[in-house]
């Protein structure tokens, strides 16, 4: 499944612009660029509102070739423009597919890049984006695009947003956020450019992560009802109606029961002195604790969980139409004598 992700830069108090709708305003240095053109390297869609399509249009097309056009176009030294970052983010403008999501942008406006440009209307852009995420590729990056973004934002259908936020305040301007996000956002890192002042940090999207999660563990771990389950155990496959991880966690507690109870009984055969008895039950913790099986358990809880994971395990055998042949072909010889009423 591909990922839609937001890359922008806005100011140190949140300006998406200056005053004015200028964008120079904001320090767009060589690190800004050089993540944009990681960020290229790795998409395959760039997803964009008119506005920013138009502007990117009017742009990048002759930076590759004509770079000092470009940058008198921006009112920039050129040697700021004629780098060999800019000039391969200018080709991979150019190649890559471009999405522009606007209800009053024609085919007949997209040259020079009409072959790699396709126009989806506002009424259908949730629905189609979403149908590109579950396509495959690479990334679907949004550049810009402050109006498109923050919509799709609203509406769970972006993935991460990786902001590099200036070392400048504007104190005027457009904010980067129309509203504060509907889900909350998880910070994935966050660093700095060598000889840059500004930061980037990047953010998930809780919603669609814990969407995609459930999905995944759906998927992974939860047994189609009535189906085999192949936690197994001594007993062959049955169906139980608990998770797989459920049983992992069973099977753990299983094993160290069966420590706990062994050296229980060492320690009531070895001796009976109290000080004795506490270091052995400490080295005993200390044994369960390095096992990753927890720590802090001693004699009778161990019994006790062993009984428990015994019953439970009887339970769910209990389900299968052949539970008690099952149970009287493998079961030890030891657990039938003992095992009582229950």
């Amino acid at each position: 499944m591909r990922k839609v992700i937001i890359t922008n830069i806005v100011s140190l108090d949140g300006f998406y612009e200056g005053p004015g709708g200028n964008v120079m305003a904001l320090p767009m240095d060589h690190g800004f660029d050089s993540y944009n053109l990681e960020r290229h390297r790795a998409a395959d869609t760039l997803l964009l509102g008119r506005s920013t399509y138009e502007e990117f249009k009017g742009f990048w097309p002759g930076v590759a070739d004509d770079p000092e056009a470009a940058a008198e176009q921006l009112g920039i030294p050129v040697e700021h423009l004629d780098t060999p970052t800019n000039r391969e983010i200018s080709r991979l403008e150019n190649a890559i597919e471009k999405v522009v999501v606007s209800d009053g942008l024609a085919t007949d406006q997209t040259d020079p890049w009409r072959d790699t440009t396709r126009i989806v209307r506002r009424a259908d852009a949730h629905e189609r984006i979403a149908e590109l995420k579950r396509g495959s590729g690479g990334d679907i990056v949004v550049f810009g695009s402050r109006t498109l973004w923050n919509d799709l934002l609203a509406a769970g259908l972006v993935d991460e947003l990786h902001l590099v936020v200036g070392a400048v305040v504007l104190g005027d301007g457009t904010p980067a956020f129309a509203a504060p996000p509907a889900a909350a956002l998880r910070l994935l890192d966050a660093g700095t450019f060598d000889g840059s002042d500004n930061v980037l940090v990047r953010y998930a999207n809780e919603a669609v992560r814990r969407r995609g999660h459930r999905s995944n563990d759906h998927v992974r771990r939860a047994p189609r009802e009535g189906a085999a389950w192949t936690g197994g155990g001594s007993h062959g496959p049955s169906t139980c109606p608990l998770r797989m991880r459920r049983d992992d966690r069973i099977r753990g507690a299983r094993a160290v029961a069966r420590l706990g109870r062994r050296a229980s009984r060492g320690l009531r055969r070895r001796s009976a002195d109290g000080s004795t008895r506490r270091r052995d039950v400490r080295r005993l913790d200390r044994r369960l604790h390095a096992r990753g099986r927890g720590a802090r358990l001693r004699g009778r809880r161990h019994q006790l969980g062993g009984r428990r994971i015994r019953r439970h395990r009887d339970e769910c055998e209990d389900r299968r139409p052949d539970a008690g042949r099952a149970r009287a072909a493998h079961e030890p010889r030891h657990e039938r004598r003992h095992r009582g009423p229950r």
